[in-house]
């Protein structure tokens, strides 16, 4: 069967994308193909015994005036205004995070908040000497490690950020990129802290205090874009994963498990690293760089312990961070304090997240390792702990080492010559972002397919509009 576009990938920004193609070309025949036997990818929620659990932290926030009217009109009353509150362990203490200065400082021993102090001024004296556009600086801030230590001293960077690094990507922090901090608004540096301070308007753009969710959890926002995709004659095709696209004189030929499918356009939002396979041509065969681009570039799962326990959500924050490398997991969610609807009443469960390499197989005793750190940390008693369920999920973060724009550019080089093809989404562009940039990132495939006339002017989308996705701010 032909269609006018197939999208590859039911996600948000997949969904997003057929909708949006929908209002701009009523008459469109489009077909969305899911590898999974569900909608909602990194965003939907897991179903266990009375529970509905999401993937972690997912809070409802943006700037954009568009995206906030859309949620509005998808969830109605369902959406809920939350508090958040967080905090992260250091130096075996629970500190208010994004940090506050004063809570920050009165938290540590007087010789730890000197040494801070004193490590940040230090800092601050040798970087004078560098002049700020100079090769010397740009080259200083251009790893993670030396964008942070210009930001906070060498010590704070060392306590907190570089082993939180570790955890999460899976590499030194001197072989990060700092591209993934420059998109994070909160704690830009110690000086904006202090800042923050005097300004609650300061405070504000660095951290949001409210955030807003669905009231039965992430799943009811995946069922309702779902459900208006269905209405407005979108189709879906689950549990039938692409396995090549082969371009033809006048469409995309797409082999399936479930068969072949036609199509003169298809937006791609699966992991970029898979296209090596998707559309494995000459040009790949041929082209020994890229070829290695595309293997090299590495995602980290994400192993979801969650561990459930007879006692009130309020006994706790929002979430925590965890930098310390004996502690196995790096963030806890208390999904209970989102909305109470997603659980049985008077229990909590709180989500704990280990991220590791994609070929790495949990341990059998994870569940024991993580109920142990727990403990350790003064959250909880071992023994308040009723049940434990554990899931992992693939493609949640991009690693971002020092090279990976490079790499990037000879992928988006090699896409660009796929006529009407076009990749999209955070795990299309390898580009960490929140579920308002993922609506966005939809949104903008379908605006750029449809101006673009018959043909795609696919450098322009990989070299110039999807720069426009930098702009985009992590709100913590």
């Amino acid at each position: 069967m032909r269609y006018d576009y197939i999208i590859l990938g039911a996600g948000i920004t997949g969904m997003s994308c057929a909708e949006r193609l929908k209002q701009k070309e009523p008459d469109a025949t489009i077909l969305i193909l899911e590898k999974e036997s569900y909608t909602g990818g990194l965003s939907r929620s897991l179903s266990y015994k009375d529970w509905q659990l999401d993937l972690g932290p997912h809070r409802l926030y943006t700037p954009y005036q568009s995206v906030e009217k859309y949620l509005k009109e998808l969830l109605k009353k369902e959406l809920l205004t939350v508090k958040r509150s967080s905090a992260m362990y250091l130096h075996d203490k629970f500190v208010n995070y994004p940090f506050q200065v004063p809570n920050l400082l009165f938290s540590l021993s007087p010789i730890r908040a000197m040494q801070y102090m004193g490590s940040f001024l230090s800092q601050k004296l040798s970087d004078l000497r560098i002049p700020a556009n100079s090769p010397g600086k740009i080259l200083q801030e251009f790893s993670y490690t030396g964008y942070l230590k210009t930001r906070f001293g060498s010590r704070i960077a060392e306590d907190v950020f570089y082993p939180y690094a570790q955890k999460v990507w899976g590499l030194k922090p001197e072989n990060l990129s700092s591209w993934i901090l420059k998109k994070r608004v909160s704690s830009p540096n110690l000086s904006a802290l202090m800042s923050s301070l005097l300004s609650s308007r300061q405070r504000e753009s660095q951290v949001r205090e409210e955030f807003q969710y669905p009231r039965l959890g992430m799943q009811q926002m995946i069922d309702r874009m779902e459900q208006r995709c269905r209405q407005k004659n979108i189709g879906f095709s689950l549990n039938n994963k692409a396995s090549l696209l082969k371009r033809k004189p006048q469409h995309w030929e797409v082999t399936t498990l479930q068969g072949i499918y036609e199509s003169q356009r298809v937006i791609s939002t699966v992991p970029i690293t898979e296209m090596i396979n998707l559309t494995n041509n000459r040009f790949i065969r041929e082209d020994k760089k890229l070829r290695q681009s595309f293997r090299s570039l590495n995602f980290r799962k994400i192993l979801f312990v969650y561990i459930f326990l007879s006692r009130s959500p309020e006994d706790f924050k929002s979430w925590y961070y965890f930098p310390r490398t004996d502690i196995i997991f790096s963030r806890i969610s208390n999904l209970k304090l989102f909305s109470e609807e997603i659980g049985p009443p008077h229990q909590t469960v709180l989500c704990c997240e280990i991220p590791m390499a994609m070929d790495k197989t949990p341990d059998s005793n994870t569940e024991d390792t993580v109920a142990r750190d727990l403990e350790k940390t003064g959250l909880i008693q071992k023994e308040e702990i009723q049940d434990a369920y554990c899931h992992s999920e693939p493609f949640c973060y991009p690693v971002y080492d020092l090279i990976f724009e490079a790499k990037l550019k000879l992928i988006f080089q090699y896409l660009s010559r796929l006529t009407n093809l076009i990749s999209t989404g955070r795990q299309g562009l390898f580009h960490h972002n929140n579920i308002d940039h993922a609506i966005l990132m939809g949104w903008r495939a379908a605006d750029y397919c449809h101006n673009s006339g018959f043909i795609i002017d696919l450098p322009r989308w990989y070299f110039q509009t999807i720069r426009t996705f930098d702009r985009f701010k992590i709100i913590d």
